[in-house]
Parts: C-alpha cells; sequence; structure tokens
C-alpha cells in the first residue's frame, strides 16, 4: 500500500462526500418532478371529467402509476444516499480508532463478566477496552461473535484457517468498508433478532387450512363483483354488504393466527433489509481463503441465495405493516384478505426456511467479527499475523506492544514462555510497567488466538488457555473481603493447571492484602505449586525476595524487572523489561512528591 490507512480513509471520505452532494442534487429533483407530476395529474383528471367515469378512472390510475414510480425511484436514491453516508461514517471511525479516539463507538459492557478467566483484567469490554477499539459489527449476531472469539481460543482445527481469511480480508479495505456500511445503514441492525428466532419455530397453521383458502378464493371475486355491480345500479345494495359480512367472519376466524404474524413482523422489516444486504456483500465478495469460502456456502438454501431469502421475509413483513395504515388496511384486508394472503406467505417461507435462518444470522455474525479483526491488520500494518504451532505453552514475541496504547507513546518488549513450568518473575518499583507488561502479554495472546495480528514485531505461539489474577474485588453481598476473592482466584488458577497441560498464568502483586512475612511464604509455595502442574507464567510483584528462587528451581524461574531513575528531583520511567530483579524502588520518592511526609532513619 504506497498511502497511510489514515490517507487511504481520507481519500474514501472525499468521494462519498461527493456521491452525497450528487444524490442531494438528485433528490431535489425528484421533489419537484414529483410535485409536477401532482399538478399534470390533477388537471388531466379536470379535462376528462366530462367524458365520464371510465375516462377519470383511467387518468387517474396512469397518474397513480407514475407518482407511484416516482415515489419508488427517490426511495432508492434516499437509500444510496444512506449507504454513501454510513461508508463515511466507517472511514471516520476508522481515522478516530486510529488516533485511538473511542468516544461513542460500541463498548460491548453487556459481555463482561467478572468470572470469566481473563476479561476484566485485560480490559476486554467497556470504556477503552480491546473489545471497543475493534468492533466494526453492526448487529448483534456480529457483536456476540466476536464477544465470545475474544473470550475464547479459536479451536485448534480452526485457528489456522481463521488466521489465513482475516489477513486475506485485511487486504480488501474497499469490501470491509461496504460491508461494514451496510450493518450500519439502518439503526435497527443492531437489534436482537432472538424474537424472529424464536417464532420461526412456532408451527403453522393458516397454510394447512385448505377450506379456509378455498372460501377466501370464492369470496374475493363475489365481494368485488359485487361491489362493482351495484355501483353501476345493476344489482341491489345488500349483495356486497352480504360479501363484506362473510368476508369479516372468515377474517375474525383467523385473527389471532393473523396477530401472530404481525406481532412477529412489527419492526423486523429494516433489521431484516439490513441483513439481506450484509449477505449479499458476503455472497458477492471474491474470497480465496477456505474459512471464507465455507462460511459463505452456509448461505445457500431451496435454489435460492440467502439474500434473496431474507430479502423476500422482508418484504412479507412489509406487507404486514400495512395495518398500520388505517383505512387503506381496512379496503385492501376486507376485500382482499391480506392478512390471510400475507401470513399464508409467511408460514410457506417459514416452512421453507425453518433450519435455516439461524445459520444465516451465524454467517453474518462470523463474517463480522473476522472483518473487525481484519481491520486491525489493515490500520496496523506493522502488526504481524503469529506464526502457529500445536506445542503447549510455546510464546516467543519479539517487540511486543500494548495493543490499546498509541504507537508513538509505547514502549515494546520480548516476550519468551518455552514450555510448561517455566515462569517469569517480575519485580519492579511503582507506576514502572509491570501491570501493563502482563496485559500486553494477556491482550496479544488473546488477538492471536482469535486469529488476529498482534502488536509485536513477530510472535510463535502455541496452545495456551489463559488466566489471570490482576483485578479481585470485594463483595458486600456475598460476605467476602478483596483478599479472600484473591484467594479464589488463585483456586480457580490451580484448578485450571489441574485440568491441562497449557495453562499460562498471569498474576499481579498476589497476596497483596496480607502481612509481608505471609505474603512471601504463600507466593513461593504458589509458585512452586503451579511449577510443579506444569502451568507458566509471569508473576509481578515488590517483594524482591521472591527473586532468590531463581537459585533453587532448577532454571524454572527467571527475574527480569522494570527500573525507574531519580534525575534532579524527577522520576523517569523507561518501561524497558530488564533481565535480573529491581534495583529500584520509588514508593518514598513518590510520596515526597505528593507532599506525604516520610520518616527518614
Amino acid at each position: 500500500m504506497n498511502t497511510t490507512p489514515v490517507t487511504f480513509y481520507q481519500e474514501r471520505i472525499g468521494l462519498h462526500q461527493e456521491e452525497i452532494q450528487r444524490l442531494n442534487q438528485v433528490l431535489s429533483r425528484l421533489a419537484l418532478i414529483r410535485l409536477l407530476a401532482f399538478a399534470l395529474g390533477a388537471a388531466g383528471v379536470w379535462l376528462v371529467w366530462s367524458y365520464g367515469t371510465f375516462a377519470v378512472v383511467g387518468v387517474f390510475l396512469l397518474f397513480l402509476a407514475v407518482f407511484l414510480s416516482l415515489v419508488k425511484w427517490n426511495q432508492t436514491q434516499k437509500e444510496k444516499r444512506a449507504f454513501a453516508m454510513a461508508c463515511m461514517k466507517a472511514c471516520e471511525e476508522e481515522i478516530r480508532r486510529e488516533a485511538m479516539d473511542l468516544t461513542g463507538l460500541y463498548d460491548g459492557i453487556e459481555f463482561a463478566d467478572p468470572g470469566h478467566p481473563y476479561a476484566l483484567d485485560m480490559d476486554l469490554f467497556g470504556k477503552h477496552s480491546l473489545f471497543q477499539w475493534i468492533c466494526r459489527a453492526g448487529t448483534q449476531p456480529g457483536r456476540d461473535c466476536l464477544a465470545a472469539w475474544l473470550k475464547e481460543p479459536a479451536p485448534a482445527g480452526e485457528l489456522f484457517d481463521r488466521q489465513q481469511a482475516i489477513r486475506e480480508l485485511s487486504q480488501q479495505p474497499e469490501w470491509r468498508e461496504s460491508f461494514q456500511a451496510r450493518g450500519m445503514q439502518y439503526e435497527q441492525a443492531g437489534d436482537s433478532p432472538e424474537n424472529l428466532l424464536d417464532w420461526v419455530k412456532t408451527p403453522s397453521k393458516l397454510r394447512q387450512n385448505k377450506f379456509l383458502w378455498a372460501i377466501c378464493l370464492l369470496l374475493i371475486p363475489f365481494t368485488l363483483g359485487a361491489t362493482v355491480l351495484y355501483f353501476m345500479e345493476i344489482i341491489a345494495w345488500y349483495y356486497p354488504l352480504i360479501g363484506t359480512f362473510l368476508n369479516g367472519l372468515v377474517l375474525r376466524q383467523a385473527k389471532d393466527v393473523t396477530k401472530a404474524g404481525f406481532e412477529a413482523s412489527e419492526g423486523k422489516a429494516k433489521l431484516l433489509k439490513s441483513y439481506a444486504a450484509l449477505v449479499d456483500r458476503i455472497e458477492a465478495g471474491e474470497f480465496e481463503s477456505k474459512w471464507l469460502l465455507e462460511t459463505r456456502n452456509h448461505l445457500r438454501s431451496s435454489g435460492k441465495s440467502g439474500s434473496q431469502e431474507i430479502r423476500e421475509l422482508a418484504h412479507i413483513f412489509e406487507m404486514l405493516e400495512i395495518r398500520l395504515n388505517g383505512l387503506a388496511y381496512v379496503i385492501v384486508n376486507t376485500f382482499f384478505f391480506w392478512d390471510i394472503y400475507w401470513n399464508i406467505r409467511l408460514e410457506s417461507w417459514r416452512e421453507r426456511n425453518r433450519e435455516q435462518i439461524g445459520g444465516w444470522f451465524e454467517v453474518i455474525g462470523e463474517f463480522e467479527a473476522a472483518a473487525s479483526l481484519a481491520g486491525i491488520g489493515f490500520l496496523r500494518p506493522d502488526w504481524a499475523f503469529p506464526k502457529l504451532s500445536e506445542a503447549p505453552l510455546l510464546l516467543k514475541v519479539e517487540d511486543a506492544g500494548h495493543p490499546l496504547l498509541p504507537p508513538s507513546g509505547r514502549v515494546d518488549n520480548p516476550i519468551q514462555v518455552d514450555g510448561p513450568g517455566k515462569i517469569m518473575l517480575i519485580t519492579g518499583s511503582n507506576m514502572s510497567g509491570k501491570s501493563t507488561y502482563q496485559r500486553t502479554v494477556g491482550l496479544n495472546v488473546v488477538l492471536a488466538l482469535a486469529g488476529a495480528p498482534v502488536c509485536a514485531r513477530s510472535m510463535e505461539i502455541g496452545r495456551i488457555s489463559l488466566i489471570s489474577t490482576m483485578r479481585t474485588v470485594d463483595s458486600v453481598s456475598e460476605n467476602i473481603s478483596s483478599f479472600y476473592a484473591e484467594l479464589k482466584r488463585l483456586r480457580q488458577v490451580l484448578d485450571l493447571a489441574e485440568e491441562r497441560d497449557d495453562v499460562l498464568f498471569l498474576l499481579d502483586e498476589i497476596l497483596k492484602g496480607t502481612n509481608s512475612g505471609d505474603r512471601h511464604t504463600g507466593a513461593r509455595g504458589l509458585i512452586r505449586q503451579l511449577h510443579n502442574l506444569g502451568a507458566s507464567g509471569l508473576v509481578s510483584t515488590h517483594d524482591l525476595e521472591l527473586s532468590q528462587l531463581e537459585g533453587t528451581m532448577n532454571g524454572a524461574v527467571s527475574n527480569y524487572s522494570f527500573n525507574s531513575e531519580l534525575v534532579g528531583d524527577k522520576l523517569v520511567f523507561d518501561y524497558k523489561l530488564t533481565p535480573g530483579p529491581c534495583k529500584s524502588f520509588n514508593a518514598s520518592i513518590l510520596m515526597r512528591q505528593l507532599g506525604i511526609g516520610v520518616v527518614e532513619k
């Protein structure tokens, strides 16, 4: 790519602004044309008024056809403008993401789970979270899928294929922009489809009632014919009245079913239009990777494409929503059994696609999740796609950085865990970067095991089950202190290590809720126990005595540190990981800088 990502998106914004301006001009002209058409139609009716009813009706119907065509054309141009505006918004959001300005972007806070092995500690969800920076999904299935990928590593057999798909999509920014815009074009796209999926499971009732449908087919021509003959003064008034009364009885018999169909459809037409547009973009995409092709293949059903089927359902829902239009609904329902006809169409669609619709929504979600992760690869072209291995607890990273820190202010460091039972013991002063480093490790592992590129020069990663204990909070309702909450979390770490052979733990300032003697004894015992279970990981601590474990555990423990330096009266941090235990601590210096008295011995 010859231009930077920001330059690319700025150029795209310029193109979309030109398109929006052009469409605004078209819509202005169409407004004048509709007004002119209305005036000509009224004039035409007036001119033929003396020629009788048939002439008036003929001119009126001609005018109506022209006017409705203009309305449809106008709606098409409005949809094109809405799409162009959504594309422009998507590009603007990418520029903001590049600058780490996440204000107003969807943060996925509902996916936060304090009991998850690492989601809370790694800031996966919420304000300024990994999810908020990554998520380009406009639909609920897309957001659900992306959250699931971040919370659970991809299955070993799928990870490589998913990574290749994300790599391919990262090189298709125009397709991703168009795809994302389709999810943003309708506000309803983010609504949950759960009610719709529940409705799909309900049994059909009208479609099997052949007797009801036969009566409708007989009554429609009878009522219409009687009404026309009455206005032609050929038959008496009570014939159309009898037809209308019989129609009402039939509609009453089907009332419960048609009401349920309307309730299922209400407000869902635009949601389905958005889904159909997303599926259409998936079907039109030119892909090569195995995962993308196989996932797309799930969209076909009954010889039709998924987009055609979803668009047909959206059309049926729009027709059912005519009942909101008052007099027009009463007329078409009374004379043409509108509710019954469209509910039979609805049931027929449901019978044909009952087993597929849930899968289509899953495909949309998976493509949105993959496109979201691919956006990282385009926005951060210097990030690396990891080399994948099946070896447990293999993690070798060159120049790893925290994914949520701006590149200009980020300090990169190496990561190395090579096999079971290996522990990096990290000592350091306050604010020197120990916790940030642990999150750097954790977030890059999460990205790698989702199939995404990582914030590093290079990475080699094997099988890993990540778990951390960095934030433990008390619970008044459960009468649990923060110290006991930490102990429970450490028990979870041990339990996972007993179950699996690929546990990577991140422990930050463990046992901080007790005195130094107990903390040292407990931490030393915990480290040995985790080593004996074959778990590997990082332990950060202020307890410098723990660094002595390096010489007593046959190379299982390696000392590293983050240090600070006092330059004049200013404390300077370099945030660089250094071999060996920490040589500088700064609590008393920080206290003095904040005006807190420190008694010298």
